[in-house]
Parts: structure tokens; sequence; C-alpha cells
């Protein structure tokens, strides 16, 4: 069984589909589709990469044109940060937050209590290796959302394309 919760009313309703095009059973209204409290995303990764590049434009982020080589910069600052998070031996997924109101967290670090419950409402910004990787995509959909690459297509034929080379292609040693 499904769980989706009305954007209205914020009641939740169940159904045996991942896609409810039915109203909310309480009021009337939309409903979305969550798991374990999360909304889950139902859109396909090119409506992704659009709406996540609407979101940068509308805060600010493409007010100046940007050169190809500054956005690849700036993924690779987000896999370089997901590296520091790894050396650092912090948990994959994890907000800092101020003050521990006794559900479980790891002791201080660096003067902060480490929550590792994804669903913490406790804490303001997620850390860890899974979200620097999460950013990266992020800014990989954001670039394809502007550029309006059918990532999507992409990703299929080459993943299609590296099912046909052979084991360990190329001699190299990673």
């Amino acid at each position: 069984m499904n769980t989706f919760k009305c954007t209205s009313c914020q009641k939740l309703s169940f159904s045996s589909s991942e896609k409810s095009d039915k109203p909310c059973i309480h009021c009337g209204g939309s409903v979305e589709f969550v798991k374990d409290g999360i909304q889950v995303n139902t859109q396909s990764l090119n409506e992704f990469a659009a709406d996540i590049h609407q979101n940068a434009v509308d805060h600010g982020w493409w007010e100046k044109e940007r050169s190809f080589p500054e956005i690849i910069a700036l993924i690779h600052s987000e896999l370089s940060e997901a590296l520091e998070e790894f050396r650092s031996g912090k948990p994959l997924f994890y907000y800092n937050i101020d003050e521990c109101d006794g559900l479980p967290c790891s002791p201080i670090l660096e003067g902060k209590h480490i929550c590792e419950n994804v669903n913490c409402t406790r804490g303001r910004k997620p850390e860890g290796v899974a979200v620097e990787l999460a950013d990266c995509i992020i800014r990989i959909l954001d670039y394809c959302g502007k550029e309006g690459i059918d990532i999507e297509t992409a990703i299929r034929i080459k993943h299609e394309y590296n099912k046909s080379r052979p084991y360990r292609h190329g001699g190299k040693k990673c």
C-alpha cells in the first residue's frame, strides 16, 4: 500500500498505485506520493532537470551567464566536498544540530550534534557524502535543464553502449 499526502489539507490517503490522479479523499485537493514522510519525485529525469534549473534561476544563480568550464569546476567542487566528508569519517547523511532533544544522535563533533535520522526536522542543512553527491547531480541537471539536454536519452544510450564493451576495456587500472 502506498501513501499519498494532500498538498492542501496535509492529510494522508492510501492507494495501491505509485501514481494517483485521484483527488484527496478528505478535501478534494491534489495529492503527492510520500515514502517515510518524504515526498517522492515521480517526474522524469528531464522534467526534474527543468525544475532544478528553474529553482536555480529563481534563486539568482543564473543572473550572469556561466561558461562551460565554470560549470564543470562547480560540479568538481561538489565531488571534492564529498571526498572531504568521507575523509573526515562523517556519516553518509546527517544534520548538524545545535542541541539534541533525546533522539538518537552521535556525540558532539565540532560543537554540533550529528543526527543521522533522514526524517529529522531539527536540522537545518543536510550534510554528508550522499548530500554532496546529490549537489553534484543537481548541478549537472541544472546545466541540462538550462541547455535543454535530453539527459535521459543520453544516459540510456551511453549505458547500452557500456553494456556492449569488453571486460575492463582499454586496459586501464581503474
